[in-house]
């Protein structure tokens, strides 16, 4: 039918037949519909869906509706893709069709939750893929006419497995921290950049002497001496002005303060690190007590050591002059007796000359002994020089020297074989 020339439009033509009282027809009557405008909300309608289902389709997050028993209208491809079912197939069809009973009986209680109190719902679910256990953050709500009654449950996940993954991984990486971090002799503490303590270990509760409770939340300054107080703020004010500090990435030696108001010596590592969420800083914090009492204790022993090295110096020296004062007439001493023993030896007689050859020996061992004593005053100052030495022999001159002395006491030595031994 055209309703002007040359333009063409649909209609829904009726007709009835006109019949006279006595039932004989007298004429026909045509009722014609124009289409035009239902045509176009159909193409409309078809185009919105088309649409809709582009929109679903292109969604990277899984998206089903089901009518109120649990059967499926519609699915998008993400879905077809993740669980291998075809859109035409899967319609009519419930989660027990698709799914494994457990997983399919968590869905059911789950939209059950959503018919039961018609509101929206979002919580976990767990659903099996090719590569293992997804986790989904599913919203449900209820899909209603234009007269407001409740058809069918629509369901919109979004795949949250590597956040929980992450959030499992943060978790155990948190807890690996705690677990050293309390098991640690020095002080860690974790701040906020405003300064306030977020963490308190049990290092730092035997250090500074108050608990995890008195601690978290109080400003770093709990600890702090009251003349660093005032460049301490100044500090975390320009910190959050620019974003640097100066004492990030160093060790530095200050000195805390515990609980009694007791100052002691302390080194402190700091860094920090930012988060969405602000600036952080974490200190580790050691006691040097102990250490700065050595290194004060080898600062005296360095001292004590080097005036015991001056004496020794004027040891050596006094010894040097004292040995060469006392070899001088030892030197006279043997020399007027090899010139006793040239010139008028065959005038003496035996015992004569047996004392002066002992006479000439102990001077010879007073040398000996001099010079001993010389080389024992430079024993730290030279390499020590070890050679095999007789103990028989020595002995034997130690007898020697004191042999007037042993017959004055009419005594007797006895000794056993003594054996040679490594000596300077």
């Amino acid at each position: 039918c055209a309703s002007k020339p040359g333009t063409k439009i649909d209609i829904n033509l009726s007709s009835s037949i006109l019949r006279d009282n006595r039932n004989n027809p007298v004429g026909q009557v045509f009722v014609a519909l124009d289409l035009t405008g239902i045509r176009r909300a159909e193409t409309a309608l078809r185009e919105s869906e088309i649409l809709l289902q582009d929109i679903l389709d292109n969604s990277l997050t899984v998206i089903c509706l089901k009518d109120m028993k649990g059967r499926y209208l519609l699915v998008n491809r993400r879905f077809e893709t993740l669980f291998h079912v075809d859109r035409e197939e899967i319609v009519g069809k419930t989660d027990y069709d698709i799914f494994q009973k457990e997983e399919a009986d968590s869905f059911t209680e789950n939209d059950r939750k959503v018919l039961d109190n018609g509101l929206p719902v979002q919580l976990e679910e767990a659903v099996a893929h090719d590569d293992g256990i997804h986790t989904y953050i599913s919203t449900k709500f209820l899909i209603r006419d234009s007269e407001d009654r409740a058809y069918g449950i629509c369901s919109v996940s979004m795949d949250i497995t590597m956040r929980k993954l992450a959030e499992t991984s943060m978790y155990e990486n948190e807890e690996k921290f705690r677990s050293v971090a309390q098991t640690a002799n020095d002080s860690i503490i974790l701040a906020d950049e405003t300064g306030r303590i977020l963490f308190w270990n049990k290092g730092a509760e035997k250090m500074f002497g108050y608990s995890e409770e008195e601690a978290l939340g109080k400003p770093m300054t709990l600890i702090m001496p009251s003349r660093y107080v005032e460049s301490h703020q100044a500090r975390l004010e320009r910190l959050q002005k620019t974003g640097r500090s100066n004492l990030t990435g160093r060790t530095i030696e200050l000195h805390g303060m515990n609980k009694s108001g007791k100052e002691f010596p302390v080194e402190l590592s700091l860094s920090t690190w930012m988060t969405a969420k602000g600036r952080f800083f974490s200190g580790v914090v050691r006691d040097i007590t102990e250490r700065q009492r050595a290194q004060q204790k080898l600062m005296e022993k360095t001292v004590e050591l080097a005036r015991s090295n001056a004496e020794k110096e004027h040891l050596e020296l006094f010894t040097y002059v004292a040995s060469h004062d006392l070899k001088e007439p030892l030197q006279k001493i043997t020399g007027f007796g090899d010139l006793l023993k040239i010139t008028g030896g065959e005038h003496l007689d035996e015992k004569s000359r047996d004392y002066l050859n002992r006479m000439q020996l102990a001077a010879w061992r007073m040398g000996q002994l001099i010079d001993d004593l010389l080389r024992f005053s430079r024993i730290s100052t030279a390499e020590a020089t070890l050679e095999p030495v007789s103990l028989d022999k020595i002995l034997k001159e130690v007898l020697s020297d004191i042999e007037i002395r042993i017959q004055e006491a009419k005594a007797v030595i006895e000794a056993d074989e003594l054996p040679v031994i490594q000596a300077d």
